[in-house]
C-alpha cells in the first residue's frame, strides 16, 4: 500500500516599530513577509511521504532519546516511523523549563557534530528544513538518535513534527 504526504510550513513576521516623535506625531515602519516550504508527495527535492508529531514529557534533568530508525515511534498514521532521509524538524518547548535538542553519538546529522546543539527557552521554537533530495540522512543503528534535555527541575513538555522521506 502506497503512503503519502504532503503540505506546507509557513513562517510569517508581521511587525512594526514606531518611535514617537514630539507635537504627537509617530513615525513607524511595517514589515511583512512570508517564509514557506511546500512539501509536494515523494522522495525528492521538496518532497516527503512520512510524518510523525507528537507531544512529549521528559523529567527532571532527564534526557528523551528520540530513535528515528526502529526506536519505536509511529508516524500519524500509527506506522513505524523509520524515515531514510530528514526533510523538516519543528520542535516547540511548553516548558516550563528550557530545553536542549542534542546530536549524542550515533545521532541524526542535524549538526555539524556529536554533542552539538540547540537551547530551546520556554514558550520558543526550533525549526530545521532539508529540503534537497539528500535531506539528512539517517542511519539505523550510527545516524538515527536525538536527544530532548530538559535542563532543570520539573517534568518539562514539548511539541515535536518532523518530515522525512521513505527513501
Amino acid at each position: 500500500m502506497a503512503v503519502s504526504a504532503s503540505g506546507n510550513v509557513s513562517l510569517t513576521a508581521g511587525l512594526t516599530q514606531v518611535e514617537g516623535l514630539d507635537v504627537g506625531v509617530n513615525k513607524n515602519s511595517a514589515i511583512s513577509k512570508l517564509m514557506s516550504q511546500t512539501w509536494a508527495s515523494g522522495t525528492a527535492v521538496n518532497q516527503l511521504d512520512r510524518l510523525f508529531v507528537d507531544e512529549r514529557s521528559v523529567g527532571a534533568t532527564a534526557v528523551d532519546q528520540l530513535d528515528f530508525n526502529g526506536g519505536g515511534l509511529t508516524d500519524v498514521l500509527g506506522a513505524a516511523w523509520a524515515p531514510a532521509r530528514l526533510k523538516f524538524l519543528i520542535i516547540t518547548n511548553l516548558g516550563p523549563n528550557d530545553i536542549q535538542v542534542v546530536r549524542p553519538t550515533n545521532g541524526i546529522p542535524i549538526f555539524l557534530a556529536a554533542g552539538d546543539g540547540e537551547q530551546i527557552p520556554v514558550g520558543g521554537t526550533l525549526y530545521k528544513s532539508w529540503p534537497s533530495a539528500a535531506g539528512v540522512l539517517v542511519t539505523g543503528g550510527t545516524g538515527d538518535l536525538l536527544n530532548i534535555v530538559n535542563t532543570g527541575a520539573g517534568t518539562i513538555g514539548y511539541q515535536i513534527i518532523a518530515g522525512g522521506a521513505s527513501a
